[in-house]
């Protein structure tokens, strides 16, 4: 009998967090992607957050999850310009 292939869920999290910065996929399918690496993750008990994509980590000309860079000190600014005009499915996640 053939042994079963696992996926390894730190390489399921590169994956699905490159697309999520990615602009090929569009903000439908950013949610099920979301949606599904949430789910695998808490059920895996290996969730440990996320955190919204910074402006230089989002190709320009698109909507990042945050308006700052990651060289930013976020605490510093105003907490609505840091969130207008942005798309929440442009996050990263992490796993324990």
């Amino acid at each position: 009998m053939k042994a079963k292939k696992t996926i390894r869920i730190q390489k399921l999290i590169e994956d699905i967090n490159y697309q999520l910065s990615n602009i090929e996929w569009s903000k439908e399918q950013r949610e099920v992607l979301i949606a599904m690496l949430d789910k695998w993750l808490t059920e895996n008990r290996a969730y440990a957050g996320f955190r919204y994509l910074c402006k230089d980590e989002v190709m320009g000309g698109y909507k990042a999850g945050i308006n700052a860079k990651t060289t930013d000190i976020t605490s510093e600014m105003d907490i609505a310009d840091l969130y207008r005009d942005t798309d929440e499915t442009r996050v990263k996640f992490f796993a324990n």
